[in-house]
């Protein structure tokens, strides 16, 4: 699928070869190169921003949703940890409101701090449950745009261990 870009991107390239198919052969050779080189240069510049949405967590199959998941916890199933980019729709809050938001949600045991809307979590919780709320409901903030967390599990997942 071609967005508005790509298509102005080809639009120019018609126009530029129509130019160069007037001009005589030996210069349009070269110019032709350049305008190549040139539309293949913006092209690419264009392509992480579509690799950036495609990756978006609908795309994700369940198995490697559960992947990612198991992932985020160490090996014994005492800690889980990593780091997120949530795109929330919404006016973005500020840092002091967005740590309020926080504070008001998760024990004092949680060691929170907000710089320019990216989050850093560490801390102790019950278990994992408890653990992705409070990831899930931190995401959920306008303005936050990264997430990391490091918590440290109290119940150990047993079913996990050897």
């Amino acid at each position: 699928m071609l967005n508005p870009f790509d298509v102005l991107v080809l639009m120019l390239f018609a126009a530029a070869a129509a130019y160069l198919a007037n001009i005589s052969a030996r210069r349009a050779r070269v110019e032709l190169a350049a305008v190549a080189l040139s539309v293949i240069m913006m092209l690419s510049a264009s392509l992480p921003a579509q690799a950036a949405a495609a990756a978006k967590d609908s795309a994700i199959s369940s198995d490697q949703r559960a992947l990612n998941g198991a992932l985020q916890e160490t090996p014994n199933g005492n800690q889980f940890h990593g780091i997120e980019y949530p795109e929330v729709d919404g006016t973005p809050l500020s840092d002091t409101e967005i740590e309020r938001r926080i504070r008001a949600n998760v024990s004092d045991e949680i060691a929170t701090s907000v710089s320019n809307g990216a989050v850093r979590i560490s801390g102790e919780v019950k278990n994992r449950r408890v653990a992705q709320r409070i990831v899930d409901e931190i995401k959920d903030i306008p303005g936050v745009h990264e997430l990391t967390f490091d918590l440290g599990l109290t119940e150990i997942n047993t079913a996990r261990q050897p």
